[in-house]
């Protein structure tokens, strides 16, 4: 079923549109990592009475442009590149379409390689299908319509890197004792970033007067051998009145939990972005922490930190890239009326026959022939529910010995007689 997500154009005779799967393209993992998504849609043309088409053709095209003002030099700085370009050729031949819609589906494999959509002043990175249907030169004019499409990068689900604790910690000036530590790395717009401060001053007369939190966003441009860089504070909480709690890093320390709300992705903040990087763009986010030391002749020390905050997209809810763990695969039903009304104890009861059948007989990749594997997303389409002993997956001494059986089992088989 597709979403109501297209585009439209029209004149008296007939009405064109594109309709989409979906316009929010997510590829999950880095673009090492990240599997290949299918774009599909449909291009429907809405005759109000038979009409003659001569050709109907539709571009899939992904462009890249930064162009920036030096203001001092009063240059132009600027670059482009076509990082994808397809053309379908859907009507080659002059025929007359019945009164009416028709329909002509498409599909487009995207590599996993392709880099997100950006959309700034400086700089743009759009992707967008373009259809044309060409009437004869004695009819009226021809007929246009263009649909343009979200591409989002997030990382993986189980990235340990991303999603691990990150913490900075150190002595500052002889002065103070410090550790700065947020729970993850990755972060979405609309969330927030808690902050623990850890301090312990060095001398007894050295106290902690506030401390400010600033989210700072910085995008480099590139254009040639030539970079502009645009920053800007997405946002800055001054805490000046620290609620401390004894220190879990330093035995006789204080610890202050500080909370930094990263604004929502709107049109109310059409500035923010999240982490992108392709061949001219490089949009990338960092926490700056000030902490203001009040010393015994009265005078402001301050301790500056900064670390890397990782701000990705928000996964559009349709998204159907999102694999469940290999090793959970077994869990997830294809969707069905019959699944639909069965209730939970029902199923558990047909998965525990599954499992005490397989026990009893032979595991599901036994004898099998497992140079024709099926692709993961039509194992996870048979309906078959399987439950192993521990959750774990056989080995791969196990896979190879049930391989070379089946090889055996084949080769000695006896001849069929023909007649």
């Amino acid at each position: 079923m597709f979403l109501n997500t297209h585009s439209s154009s029209s004149n008296k005779d007939v009405d064109m549109k594109i309709e989409l799967e979906t316009d929010h393209i997510v590829f999950h993992g880095s673009e090492e990592e990240a599997a290949g998504v299918m774009l599909r849609g449909t291009l429907i043309v809405d005759c109000h009475e038979p009409t003659r088409i001569k050709t109907i053709r539709m571009r899939l095209n992904g462009k890249l442009h930064v162009h920036w003002l030096e203001v001092p030099t009063q240059r132009h700085f600027k670059d482009k590149r076509h990082i994808l370009d397809h053309e379908w050729e859907l009507l080659t031949t002059p025929q007359y379409l019945e009164k009416g819609e028709t329909r002509f589906p498409f599909e487009m494999p995207l590599s996993g390689k392709l880099p997100a959509s950006f959309q700034h002043e400086i700089a743009s990175l759009v992707y967008q299908l373009r259809a044309h249907a060409e009437r004869p030169a004695f009819l009226s004019s021809s007929i246009s319509v263009s649909r343009p499409f979200q591409v989002s990068r997030v990382p993986l689900a189980n990235d340990a890197v991303v999603d691990a604790p990150q913490q900075v910690q150190n002595e500052w000036a002889n002065k103070l004792l410090y550790s700065v530590q947020v729970p993850h790395q990755m972060y979405v717009p609309g969330s927030c970033i808690p902050v623990r401060l850890d301090l312990l001053p060095l001398s007894p007369d050295v106290s902690v007067a506030h401390a400010e939190l600033s989210l700072k966003q910085h995008i480099q441009f590139k254009a040639g051998s030539h970079t502009s860089v645009e920053s800007k504070t997405l946002i800055t909480v001054k805490d000046t009145a620290l609620a401390a709690e004894p220190s879990a890093v330093f035995a006789s320390g204080n610890s202050f939990l500080c909370k930094v709300p990263i604004p929502n992705k709107d049109n109310a903040n059409a500035d923010l972005h999240v982490d992108t990087q392709n061949d001219l763009i490089h949009a990338y986010h960092k926490l700056k922490i000030t902490v203001a030391l009040l010393n015994p002749d009265g005078h402001i020390s301050e301790l500056r930190v900064s670390m890397p905050i990782h701000l990705v997209e928000t996964i559009p809810e349709e998204d159907g890239n999102a694999l469940p763990a290999y090793e959970d695969a077994w869990r997830t039903l294809p969707y069905s009326q019959d699944a639909d009304r069965s209730s939970p104890s029902s199923i558990a009861s047909s998965s525990a026959s599954s499992a005490s059948a397989s026990d009893d007989d032979t595991l599901p990749w036994m004898c099998a022939d497992l140079t024709r594997v099926p692709s993961y997303t039509t194992a996870l389409r048979t309906g078959r529910l399987y439950s192993y002993s521990g959750n774990s997956l056989p080995s791969y001494d196990a896979l190879l010995a049930a391989a070379n059986s089946a090889t055996t089992s084949t080769s000695i088989m006896p001849p069929t007689a023909q007649v």
